[in-house]
């Protein structure tokens, strides 16, 4: 991702000699650490609270891409060359977008449960909500992929 420009480009950077992604995991203990800290802070419970919210905002996460996928793909062959049949470009991945915001819907009514506690479902869903806000307005000022270099390149 700061190959992209998403993320800051020293989270890049990885180790000479052993190829390991030295800072973005130093990073990413941080963050797991300060967290930790704000929820024993907090006297939250780390499992029945922690584990829940995240584990349902990564819930929802994956759920609203796969529906952003399957629409990607009605997209991605609307400007490709036309050989492949109307199944596969567009009936397939409609009816997966169909079915999956379904499910999105009913997450999000049924998200209180999902995380626990009212508060935490306005927490949880706000944060999901603002991620894929921040992440539309960021896409068009990263690097396309196709034209990042591979590591067999570099």
């Amino acid at each position: 991702m700061s190959r992209a420009g998403a993320l800051p480009g020293a989270l890049g950077v990885v180790h000479p000699l052993h190829r390991a992604p030295s800072a973005s995991s130093a990073v990413a203990s941080a963050v797991a650490f300060v967290t930790t800290l704000v929820v024993a802070v907090l006297g939250l419970d780390p499992i029945g609270d922690l584990c829940a919210w995240f584990s349902g905002a990564a819930t929802l996460g994956v759920v609203l891409l796969m529906a952003a996928t399957s629409l990607a793909v009605i997209g991605f062959f609307r400007r490709a060359d036309g050989r492949q049949s109307v199944w596969r470009t567009v009936v397939a991945p409609g009816v997966a977008f169909l079915g999956l915001a379904c499910v999105v819907c009913m997450m999000v009514a049924n998200f209180p449960l999902l995380v626990g506690t009212v508060t935490g479902a306005w927490v949880i869903g706000g944060l999901v909500a603002l991620s894929a806000v921040a992440g539309a307005v960021r896409a068009p000022f990263c690097e396309r992929a196709d034209r990042l270099p591979t590591s067999d390149s570099e």
